[in-house]
């Protein structure tokens, strides 16, 4: 019988194996009865409690590894090759998070033990690996049916170690793609590759497609691909109800809101409706005449003729001022409850020039589906007059919320104050609602995703 001369383990806390691996003197002869036994555990007291055991057989076919003490056995593999020898444990998700601090091995044969080690203490070793991060960097995106839509995704290796060769697949039911998959190549640590897929929806349903990145030695990451089925731009019937905004931005003003609400038949209001759908009436404040075809999408608003479809309005520029251009704002009907976490960002007064006092604020608005609203608002005033100095300040709003008709929705603070705005939902490429993904309008201030 060759005398066993080395035992190593190794967990592999990510991978989620033990290995045990066994040199002998000289390759273990056919017929010798006599097996390896190694058991891992946990040291304390001078004691090594076996919590796992695994035996190999080099001269047959044969191992196996066992949870200790219930005696259960769970997968295993076997690797023998001239004097050397190991059995792999896995399958098991303990493998991967018990802490494994001691291992012992002996020789047995017949139930006589020829070899038996003292335990030994495991040492623990970060292995210097890659991490791969996938995103999707249109998570939700439009295409059109039938046609090929060119989505990017993004993959970076956080790891300390090079990730080789990568590869990017995509599978969902309903989902073509133009290739079975996109090989990125090697990303070294800290680095990022962007790559194109092109895939097509064949009917009016919406998708979930699931991408996949893996790397060699088992590394991988994964993300979702909402595919969207765009509809088709048309020209509306009517322009009576229907809201569009838009907005510009400078150095001095991140945003410039502005809104055109056909209020009905003849009259458009072109300000920031405060309160919900404004009435119209000569004289009026921001109250202008409009003529609409709905043959050609032809819409003069005041003295201003552009452009309406279904997805945009479209106007000649203002004097000093670029196209306008607007988005559709759906009106919710009254009652509607929303699941939302948003947010809007921006800055006033921080453009070119000395003795200028700038503003920076970030606002978080959540809706929940109960009728309950909480708005925390940051914002952060330096100026360099007098030497630099900031001032910064937030306040937290909440209470409930309740949706009304005419583009309302009714805010009761918890301080007893109570407040109506205007409100609305952005659409998304199918010309539906989407205050989730898309975001939603109050008083003419978007938030956003």
């Amino acid at each position: 019988m060759p005398r066993v001369t080395k035992v190593a383990v190794v967990q592999d806390v990510a991978a989620k194996t033990v290995r045990a691996t066994a040199t002998w003197s000289s390759p273990q002869p056919a017929g010798d009865p006599a097996a390896l036994y190694v058991f891992v555990g946990r040291s304390s007291g001078g004691t090594c409690s076996a919590s796992l055991g695994l035996a190999l057989h080099a001269g047959a076919n044969d191992h196996a590894a066992v949870l200790l003490p219930s005696g259960t056995t769970i997968p295993s593999s076997r690797e023998v090759s001239g004097s050397t020898g190991s059995v792999t444990a896995s399958g098991r998700s303990e493998l991967g998070t018990t802490v494994y601090t001691c291992a012992y091995a002996a020789t047995i044969a017949s139930g006589t033990t020829y070899q038996e080690s003292a335990w030994y203490g495991l040492t623990e070793e970060r292995r210097k690996a890659p991490e791969l991060e996938l995103v999707a960097l249109t998570p939700r995106a439009g295409a059109t049916v039938g046609r090929w839509k060119t989505v990017k995704v993004r993959v970076r290796n956080n790891g300390d170690a090079t990730a080789t060769k990568v590869v990017v697949r995509i599978k969902g039911a309903g989902v073509k793609t133009s290739s079975s998959k996109v090989s990125v190549g090697t990303i070294k640590p800290g680095k990022q590759v962007t790559k194109k897929i092109r895939v097509r929806i064949a009917s009016n349903k919406t998708r979930t497609a699931t991408l996949t990145a893996t790397a060699s030695g088992g590394h991988k990451a994964t993300a979702k691909q909402v595919i969207l089925p765009a509809k088709r731009t048309t020209t509306p019937k009517s322009l009576s109800g229907r809201l569009y905004w838009g907005a510009d931005s400078s150095l001095d003003e991140a945003w410039q809101n502005r809104m055109v609400w056909f209020v009905d038949k003849r009259w458009a209001y072109t300000g920031i409706a405060q309160k919900g759908r404004p009435v119209c009436k000569s004289g009026k404040k921001d109250c202008v005449r409009y003529t609409y075809s709905p043959k050609t999408g032809k819409v003069k608003v005041g003295n201003r003729t552009g452009k309406v479809t279904s997805k945009a309005l479209m106007l000649p520029p203002r004097k000093g001022a670029p196209v306008d251009s607007y988005v559709p704002v759906s009106i919710p009907k009254a009652g509607t409850r929303l699941a939302t976490k948003l947010v809007h960002q921006g800055s006033s007064g921080c453009g070119y020039g000395y003795g200028k006092t700038c503003y920076t604020y970030t606002w978080r608005l959540q809706l929940a589906k109960n009728g309950k609203f909480v708005e925390r608002r940051k914002g952060l005033t330096s100026t360099t007059v007098g030497g630099s100095w900031f001032i910064g300040g937030s306040d937290d709003e909440r209470g409930t919320y309740k949706i009304l008709s005419k583009g309302r929705i009714l805010l009761k603070y918890a301080n007893g104050k109570s407040e109506i705005k205007t409100f609305g939902i952005l659409q998304d490429v199918r010309e539906k609602p989407d205050a989730t993904h898309v975001g939603v309008v109050i008083r003419g201030t978007k938030y956003y995703p």
